[in-house]
C-alpha cells in the first residue's frame, strides 16, 4: 500500500527502459539514477537491482560504464548509453 506522497511500485520489467531513457538524457552514476528513478514509483529499497540491471544492460552493449576519480568521495562508476542502446529505444 502506498501513501498520497508516494507513487505505486512499478513492475521491474520497466526499469530496464526506464534506465534506458534516462541515460539517453545523459550519462549518470548509480546513485543518481536510484534518485531520477524514485519520482517514477522505483523505491529506492533494492539498490542492488538497479545496479544487476546497469551490469545487464552493460553485457548487452546498451551501456558502457567507465570510473569516473572524485575529490570528494570514492570513485564513481558513469554508466552512458551506446550506439546500440539508442537503437534499443527506437526499435
Amino acid at each position: 500500500m502506498h501513501t498520497d506522497d508516494e507513487a505505486p511500485a512499478l513492475p521491474k520489467s520497466f526499469l530496464r527502459p526506464c534506465l534506458l531513457l534516462l541515460l539517453r538524457e545523459q550519462p549518470a552514476h548509480g546513485y543518481e539514477l536510484l534518485e531520477r528513478l524514485r519520482p517514477l514509483g522505483f523505491a529506492g529499497d533494492d539498490p542492488g537491482g538497479l545496479y544487476r540491471a546497469l551490469r545487464a544492460l552493460e553485457s548487452d552493449g546498451l551501456v558502457h560504464s567507465a570510473w569516473e576519480p572524485s575529490r570528494s568521495g570514492p570513485d564513481r562508476r558513469i554508466y552512458e548509453l551506446t550506439r546500440a542502446g539508442m537503437e534499443e529505444l527506437h526499435r
